[in-house]
């Protein structure tokens, strides 16, 4: 005689093949969990609980949202050190009474921020700011000296 398996307790999951599919896509896209679940009119715990059960998934969504993060630093890069890309103007010829267009190579030269920004995350021991800790403070005094007694000055006097 064939034993029956219990019933699981609770709602069936919505987890499926086709879903993780679209989510994965979302994830390339860079979405957050947060956006993702609202997408899919899922709670962020119930996406929480599918990376919990589904470690292929969750193996996968790491992948997808590498892939954004990858897209994002190379771009980040870019900005760092300057790009070109080519470009049109157009231009309306008087004499003749028609659009001319002229083909050019716009340049975006580097971006201070982005510099900054990669410099720090990328080569922290090098570029992150320290306040307080720099060795050239150390051991420093001063003095002040204040006579209280003697007569205040007018302004201009010194």
């Amino acid at each position: 005689m064939a034993t029956k398996k219990p019933k699981q307790a609770g709602r069936p999951s919505g987890f499926s093949d086709r879903l993780a599919m679209r989510i994965l896509e979302m994830a390339k896209s860079g979405m957050t969990d947060a956006q993702i679940a609202a997408k899919c009119s899922i709670a962020l715990s119930t996406l929480s609980n599918w990376k919990s059960k589904h470690p292929d998934f969750l193996d996968a969504l790491k992948d997808a949202k590498d892939v954004a993060n990858q897209l994002v630093e190379a771009a980040l890069f870019q900005r760092a050190v300057g790009y070109s890309q080519p470009g049109v103007k157009f231009f309306f010829d008087a004499k003749n009474g028609t659009v001319v267009s002229q083909k050019y190579r716009e340049r975006f030269p580097p971006d201070t921020t982005a510099c900054i920004f990669w410099l720090k995350n990328r080569d922290r021991e090098r570029w992150l700011e320290r306040h307080g800790e720099d060795d050239d403070t150390k051991g420093v005094t001063f003095n002040l000296n204040y006579n209280l007694d003697a007569p205040a000055t007018k302004k201009g006097d010194v």
